[in-house]
Formats: C-alpha cells, structure tokens, sequence
C-alpha cells in the first residue's frame, strides 16, 4: 500500500512540473476550462435554484386550491396557462372554506401593508409589507420559529391584537431578537408580539407565486380575522371579473380574487373526503347564481403548482443547454492542447520508455497531471461562476436570493472540472503512452 501511495505521489509531482512547462499552454487550457465550467455551472445554478423543492418535508401533502370564477366569454381574465382558472381566490370562498375546516389543515394569506409606529425613539415609524394570514399558515409551512409561536385558533377567532415578526424586524425595531411578549403599534392599535421567526425564506417563494416566487418575504403577520375590521388593502395582485361594489365590505363581497388558499392532506383518502365535499359546495353556489362559466376547482401539490405557474420557464433549460454546448467546445479545444503538449515531450517520453517506464506508468503520469490541471481549473471555474452569479445579481435584483452559490453546486463545480479534465486527458495521455522509444533515442 505505501508503494502504491510512494508511487501516485511521484506522478503528481510529475504532473504538477509538467503544469509548469510551455505555461501558455498550460494556461490556455485552465482558461478554457475554467471558461466552460464557469459559463456552465452559472446558469445550472440558476435552474437548481429555481426548480428545487421548497418544502420537501412535506411537498406531497400541502395542496393550493383555486375556484372557476371566470365569467363566460371573459377572454381578459387573468388565468394560469393550461386550465383557465385564476390564480388566486375570493375572500367570500376563502371565508366558507375556513370556516368548515374540512382539510387536516387550511390557510388563507395575502400581502397587505400596515403602518408601524415603533416606542422608540430612534426608530422612525413608516409602511410594513404584512401578510394577513389563518392560524395554520405556520404549521402548514413548516415555518421555523426563533422565539415564541403563532397566535392559536381562539385568538384567531377572537380576533386578538397578535403578531408574529421576523428576527430582523424585531432587532430593527426592539433592539433584540427575543421580542415576544412587546408591544407593537399597528394601525395605531397596541399588538402583542407572540413569535419571531427565524429567517424564513422558502426559494422559490410557493405559497405566493403569483405576487413573485423570488421575492423576499413580508417581516410581519397578522391574523386573517383582522382583514375585515381593520380594512386591509390588498398589496398585490387583485383579479376582477366584474366590477365591485364600492367600499371595502363592496369588494368583500364580490368575486374579485387576491387570496392565496393551501390546504394540507396527508393521503388519498383525506383528499377524496375533502374534494367530496368541495364538489358540494360548488354545486349549492351554482344554485346561488355563481360558478355559471363552470364548476371546476383545481388542487395542485407543491411541485406541480410550480409546474403550472412555469417558475422555471422554458428558456431557462435551453439556457443550460447552450451553456453546456459552449463547455463541449472548450474541452474539445482542451483535447488539442493537450494532446500538443503531451506530443512535445516525444523524446523525453522515449527515453523513459527505453529505460524501462512502462505504457501504464507513463499513460497515469499525464492522467495526474490532468487531474491536477482539472483542480487549477475548478478554482478558476468557482471564480468565473461566483462572478458570472454577480453579474447576474446586478442585472436583475428580483434574482437576488438564486444567485447564491449553494454547496452542492460547489461540490458539482469541482467535480465537473476534474472530471472534464480527465475525460478530455485519456486520448492525449494514451497517445504519449503509444510513443515509440527506440525511434525517439535513434532522433536523439
């Protein structure tokens, strides 16, 4: 065993000299790896962000329900491509459906602003992007908490002054991360602070993809009861199929959609159970008067929720692919540079081979040093890819949070690089192992 270590340590030694010989060369082919890897692995993390599972944990269980509310005929409606139903749902659906409580648990949330007047002094009141949300919002989401907990269903129902904020809210506007039990005036009304959470921030953002899957998230939540005594205003997207009634309880009670509505179901069992009643509810609304254009409802997991709102995009594949044939064509160009400098060392190879080097030892001695090479080129690819990541940062601000460079993708990096580097070293290397050393001493 140390014989076989002795012996690939002397071959990495010998590749590491050999870096530093024809150093043009040499670096033409770190640059072109670096180049390919760089451009490759950019755009790769930007889809691995994008198209990675927010939830895992539980992914195959939380279910976004949306109504066809779209009036017959109505071509300007906004739906989600494929099914024509509106993205979001109508306070009065999201109201009947909390109230019968027929999922293991439901959520109804939107984006709402608030004006908040800190006790400090040094802290200046001003607007707060808040989400109104039900109690199950947090245990649905699997939303982690620093300090504290959400409000209860008895506080919800009572409509209590509760709030839960982030951690950095809570340093911003308290001066400590452990807030729970202050009090917060909103809407110039005295709130009581009953959790912090712990920079929560779910990419891509699933439970509002319609007000942007890549968006940070609000600081501040409020209870869903709220929206109708306080008069929330909806700070996002508001779909109407017709025209509202004026003032707030006007456009409480119409169609208008603006509310984001998940449910959790565990199996099939409770999905048939829920999807049984819903089916009821429908058919008495219809009866109603509502739901003429149709009566269809859809429930999307997690995942094929972000199929349907095309998170991804269909040029972001294509993207990779371009990038991935632009590395194709960086290696290929690395084959030959290779192959030249290996060819250049014909006499010295020979006269190893005379001396008793065999094929095998003088064909692993230009695999490490290929091995070797691919490392260099890792570290320039990480570099090219950290600054092809910033440029993409300063481009577009909405891709903050993707353009981050994640471990896995680290790790992908290197092991892209090397391993690039060792596939485009073995016909090089193979052919400086074929040379022939008696033709090589007679030149001599």
């Amino acid at each position: 065993m140390s014989m076989q270590f002795a012996q690939l340590d002397y071959y990495f030694r010998l590749g590491v000299a050999g870096l530093g010989r024809n150093r043009l060369l040499t670096g033409l082919m770190v640059l072109a790896i670096g180049l390919g890897i760089g451009a490759f692995m950019t755009t790769y993390n930007l889809y691995y962000m994008m198209s990675s599972d927010p939830i895992p944990a539980a992914s195959d269980r939380l279910y976004n329900l949306r109504l066809d509310i779209t009036p017959a005929g109505d071509d300007g409606y906004d739906t989600v491509r494929g099914d024509n139903l509106p993205p979001l749902m109508s306070w009065r659906d999201s109201r009947a459906l909390l109230d019968a409580g027929m999922a293991e648990a439901q959520t109804a949330h939107y984006r709402t602003w608030v004006t908040l007047k800190p006790d400090r002094p040094d802290v200046r009141a001003g607007i707060e992007l808040t989400r109104a949300a039900s109690t199950d919002f947090f245990g649905m989401y699997r939303v982690p908490f620093l300090h504290g907990s959400g409000w209860s269903q008895a506080q919800e129902d009572n409509r209590e002054r509760v709030a839960v904020i982030e951690k950095a809210l809570s340093e911003r506007v308290f001066g400590t991360a452990d807030s729970v039990g202050e009090t917060l005036t909103i809407n110039d009304e005295p709130f009581r602070i009953v959790g912090v959470l712990d920079g929560w921030q779910p990419t891509p953002r699933f439970h509002d993809l319609v007000n942007g899957p890549f968006r940070d998230n609000e600081q501040l939540y409020i209870p869903f009861s709220l929206v109708e005594p306080m008069e929330l205003p909806v700070s996002g997207q508001f779909l109407c199929p017709e025209n509202p009634e004026s003032g707030f309880g006007g456009m409480l009670r119409s169609n208008c959609n603006w509310i984001n509505y998940w449910v959790e179901l565990p199996d099939a069992s409770a999905r048939a159970s829920f999807e049984h009643w819903l089916e009821g509810y429908i058919a008495s609304e219809h009866q109603r008067g509502r739901f003429q254009n149709s009566q269809q409802y859809r429930l999307h997991d997690v995942n094929a929720w972000l199929k349907a709102m095309n998170v991804v995009g269909e040029d972001t594949p294509m993207l990779v692919a371009a990038a991935f044939l632009f590395l194709m064509v960086c290696l290929i160009n690395t084959v030959s540079l290779l192959l030249a400098k290996f060819l250049a060392r014909t006499k010295e190879l020979g006269i190893r081979r005379a001396l008793g080097a065999s094929r095998g030892a003088i064909f692993a001695q230009h695999m490490a040093e290929c091995v070797v090479l691919g490392m260099v080129g890792a570290a320039f690819g990480l570099a090219m890819t950290w600054a092809g990541l910033r440029a993409l940062d300063a481009l577009y601000s909405d891709l903050s949070r993707l353009v981050t460079l994640s471990w896995p993708v680290v790790g992908l990096t290197i092991v892209a690089a090397v391993g690039s580097a060792i596939a485009v070293g073995i016909y090089p290397a193979w052919r400086a192992s074929r040379i022939q050393p008696a033709a090589q001493i007679r030149a001599a």
